[in-house]
């Protein structure tokens, strides 16, 4: 049975303002998680040449805090495409729905696993001298290493694209326009998580969760 996208209601003088004035509140979070997430995606370090202690012994806060903040984004994204799927029915919608906990759970583990124990393992590394020293290099070159070909890794990023291609078909099946869907599906480079790519794959998802917004309150 073919999913048709759902319209509010206008609402009239007898509406609570409670009711009326959280929709606003809710479309801002919904937007600026993947907008948040630009900053994050430009600002993440890359890495380079040398070991992974060379390319960030001396940004060990901003990697910790964007690591941190990150954990806090993926929540936000999540809830913005559930609240895109509201009233849609379809495959396409439930296995976008299925997804977004696998995302969540995965993405968290892997996150908090390679981003947040590797900057902790090299603050302990620049805290130290010697053997000390060159034993948390090593250890955050395999932790990293390691988190980079893990299960969990894969795991995650597949529930990702499932959850974002999930979503915007589950839209195009029910009437959105082109012009939402298709930059919604472009959020599918926010896979990346950090780098160019992904600042532009998160700007699209926050386009597409306005663009949503719009023709919720303009039909």
């Amino acid at each position: 049975m073919t999913a048709t996208l759902t319209t509010r209601e206008p609402t009239d003088d007898t509406t609570p303002p409670t009711t009326q004035s959280r929709w606003p509140l809710l479309h801002m979070a919904a937007v600026a998680a993947p907008a948040l997430w630009i900053l994050v995606a430009l600002a993440h370090p890359m890495g380079g040449e040398g070991t992974l202690y060379d390319g960030l012994h001396d940004r060990v806060p901003l990697w910790l805090a964007l690591h941190g903040a990150q954990l806090v984004l993926s929540i936000g994204l999540a809830a913005g495409l559930w609240r895109a799927l509201r009233g849609l029915q379809g495959a396409a919608a439930t296995l976008a729905r299925a997804a977004m906990p696998v995302y969540l759970v995965f993405f968290a583990a892997f996150d908090s696993v390679a981003g947040l124990a590797t900057g902790l393992t090299i603050h302990h590394a620049n805290s130290n001298s010697g053997a000390v020293r060159e034993g948390a290099i090593s250890t955050a070159d395999y932790l990293m290493n390691a988190a980079n070909f893990s299960p969990v890794n894969a795991i995650g990023s597949t529930a990702m694209i499932f959850a974002i291609a999930g979503t915007a078909m589950a839209l195009r099946h029910a009437g959105a326009s082109r012009s939402t869907w298709a930059v919604l599906l472009a959020g599918l480079l926010g896979t990346a998580h950090a780098g160019p790519a992904a600042a532009v794959g998160f700007a699209a998802l926050a386009l597409a969760f306005h663009r949503l917004h719009r023709h919720e309150h303009c039909t």
